[in-house]
């Protein structure tokens, strides 16, 4: 996986498991990959150690992917907008591709 795409990855990961995260780890986690603050940067605001902070964003990183792979809310939700595609694809009822819209907007 490139940089970029893990990075979305992740950020999508904490957008639904962020809040199972203790909350300096949650905070630490967004100025990295949100803020886009240094490890330095970070450790100087926190008051800890560079590695500090490295293994904190490690150990979140693989709390979110454990969560994924308990949950699999993404996966499941990769599934559901599959699924609406398929029934819109040939779909010309208003009506009803409205509510596919609703639909997709809540996921």
């Amino acid at each position: 996986m490139d940089i970029l795409k893990e990075r979305l990855w992740l950020l999508a990961l904490f957008d639904r498991y962020g809040v199972l995260l203790k909350e300096a780890n949650a905070r630490m986690f967004r100025a990295y990959y949100e803020e886009d603050l240094s490890l330095t940067e970070i450790a100087e605001s926190f008051g800890l150690t560079k590695q500090g902070v490295s293994d904190s964003l490690k150990r979140s990183k693989e709390q979110l992917q454990h969560y994924e792979e308990m949950m699999r809310l993404l996966q499941k939700e990769k599934e559901v907008q599959h699924i609406l595609g398929e029934i819109r694809k040939d779909q010309k009822d208003k009506w009803l591709l409205s509510k596919l819209d609703e639909l997709e907007q809540l996921l």
